[in-house]
């Protein structure tokens, strides 16, 4: 039977890495929200250093329903709003922010020999 080659690839990487994180990788710490700066290695990010994974950040989101019937009533940023429903179809954009905070840690991958930092994601200890 054949090795796979992705379980080489991956054995040879962890042999070499030796439980190290790449220094492609690392870790941020977030210092401001909005606008977004995050200290890593002892130098802070903002503006045109960042990307950021559209998950985490503040986006618009397009909700869509169909086949109901009746009126909703909900919440939408703080004040109570009342959806009326034509025809059986509603269509609605919502504001979703973003899931960081002051002091979260942020998994930082470098771009362009460390000049530009995408945030891929919030991490937590467990």
């Amino acid at each position: 039977m054949e090795d796979n080659p992705f379980t080489t690839l991956l054995e040879t990487m962890r042999g070499e890495a030796k439980g190290q994180i790449p220094t492609a990788y690392r870790l941020g710490k977030v210092v401001n929200t909005n606008p977004l700066k995050v200290s890593a290695s002892g130098i802070l990010l903002s503006g045109d250093d960042l990307l950021i994974n559209a998950g985490i950040g503040e986006r618009t989101e397009t909700l869509s329903m169909s086949e109901l019937s009746g009126d909703l009533t909900g919440t939408l940023h703080g004040d109570s709003a009342n959806l009326a429903i034509a025809g059986g179809h509603l269509s609605a954009a919502a504001r979703v922010k973003t899931s960081l905070a002051e002091d979260d840690t942020v998994l930082l991958l470098s771009l362009e020999d460390n000049q530009k930092f995408i945030v891929l994601c919030k991490v937590v200890s467990l």
